[in-house]
């Protein structure tokens, strides 16, 4: 099985596993994106926030929500990546092996 991993579940890495999970087969592709909070801020909001437009409640959304089923989120901080043997270690000591790194 190959194994996709994503760092960033901001706007580009929901797109990046929004757009590759339907075309990538469960069978044969593992994917997994990985960012340090559990929350996305809708930062374009903020502009109009003061004009009573949004509440904070409305820019403040579960990453999850935006995650497609087949993917694993893990909410955890990276440490470092070892490129060299196509690793990503994070903070808490676990060790995420990959064939394709975005």
């Amino acid at each position: 099985m190959r194994r996709l991993l994503v760092l960033g579940a901001g706007t580009a890495g929901t797109m990046v596993v929004n757009k590759l999970r339907p075309k990538l087969g469960k069978h044969d592709w593992q994917i997994t994106v990985v960012d340090q909070d559990a929350s996305h801020l809708y930062q374009p909001g903020l502009l109009l926030l003061p004009f009573g437009q949004y509440s904070v409640e409305e820019l403040i959304k579960r990453r999850q929500d935006f995650v497609p089923e087949g993917v694993t989120l893990l909410i955890k901080p990276v440490d470092r990546i070892d490129a060299d043997v196509n690793r990503v270690l994070l903070q808490d000591g676990t060790e995420l092996e990959y064939d394709y790194l975005v």
